[in-house]
């Protein structure tokens, strides 16, 4: 098991006031998706804490799936629990993380509707549990695609950059706005902690099979020796990050971060084009990069997304990986899954 999560067991190394978490109880929503699905598996491989941790997800078959090399854990525990609905329990959860939204461009573009109820009223229904429950903190994982389209090379917290609110696939950030705002309003108005996390473009190796955003279709295409097609130009600046720094942004943000604040997870220096994250994928696993544009093809309207991490970086926070080692790290790990 080491072998594949060392990544993750590395987080235990951080130095954060681990004890803080001994005897509570941790709730993480979207614990099937790559940032949640990473972040709880962090705090079961390293045993840095006595918390009990609970993960949740619509689909417990697949929390069963995902988490069964820690089946016996004792202290983790599976919630069958969709986000749009109130939550029933009787659990005072000490912290909660919310993981849980739609990231996919399908689901963009066949399901805006629940998208955004998603983000806003999932918030919403995890807020309202806390506050009867008397957590501790909040944190709600948003989303770099919060500033649109900008005009600055790098995106500071406080920077709103334009989204057309009219076009459907606006969905996702103008939900996630929304959510943002929200947690905000109820931190000053009910004095509750909550802090945001903004994730730039996350990759990794623990994504779903269902996933098929660029990233991990680029990943399955070079696990399996098929060249990579890409269907436009691909000239879109994205920030990327690998999993484990961004799940140790998180850990920063629960311990450090401030009331009502909230913090980009990027690093500074990894800036690229989808092109050159491609072309990076490629090269590590000997296979091609093919143009095919498509006129058709469903781009994001997003040119620029570039965040910068300065606020985060305050709190204590440095990546790890670049985007060379992360990518040798998640094919590292993909191909052992394979092979296993």
């Amino acid at each position: 098991m080491s072998t594949v999560y060392d990544d993750l067991i590395s987080v235990s190394n951080l130095n954060l006031p681990w004890e803080q978490l001994n005897y509570k109880n941790i709730l993480i929503t979207g614990a099937t998706g790559l940032i949640g699905s990473s972040l709880a598996k962090s705090f079961l491989v390293n045993h840095i804490s006595k918390c009990n941790l609970y993960v949740s997800s619509r689909n417990i078959e697949k929390l069963h799936k995902i988490f069964n090399d820690f089946k016996y854990h004792t202290n983790l525990h599976f919630i069958e629990y969709d986000v749009l609905s109130p939550l029933k329990a009787d659990i005072k959860f000490d912290y909660i993380i919310d993981c849980a939204s739609p990231g996919s461009p399908n689901a963009f573009k066949e399901n805006p509707v629940e998208v955004i109820l998603s983000n806003v009223l999932g918030a919403n229904n995890l807020i309202k549990y806390g506050l009867t429950h008397k957590m501790i903190k909040m944190i709600y994982i948003s989303s770099g695609e919060i500033y649109g389209e900008g005009k600055i090379d790098k995106y500071i917290e406080n920077y709103s950059g334009y989204v057309n609110p009219l076009n459907p696939r606006s969905c996702y950030p103008t939900s996630k706005r929304a959510a943002e705002s929200l947690c905000v309003s109820y931190a000053h108005e009910y004095k509750l902690n909550i802090s945001i996390c903004r994730p730039c473009h996350i990759y990794g190796p623990y994504f779903q099979d269902s996933d098929n955003r660029a990233y991990a279709q680029f990943f399955r295409n070079a696990i399996n020796k098929n060249d990579i097609v890409l269907k436009s130009a691909a000239n879109q600046i994205r920030s990327w990050c690998y999993v484990s720094d961004c799940v140790a942004g998180i850990l920063y943000v629960l311990f450090f971060g401030e009331n009502g604040s909230a913090y980009n997870i990027s690093p500074i220096k990894e800036k690229y084009s989808i092109k050159q994250f491609a072309n990076e994928i490629a090269k590590q696993a000997d296979i091609n990069v093919i143009y095919q544009p498509t006129e058709s093809y469903n781009n994001t309207i997003i040119t620029h997304g570039v965040l910068d991490s300065t606020s985060l970086q305050n709190l204590g926070w440095s990546p790890r990986y670049n985007l060379t080692s992360g990518i040798h790290k998640t094919l590292e790990i993909m191909k052992y899954l394979k092979n296993s």
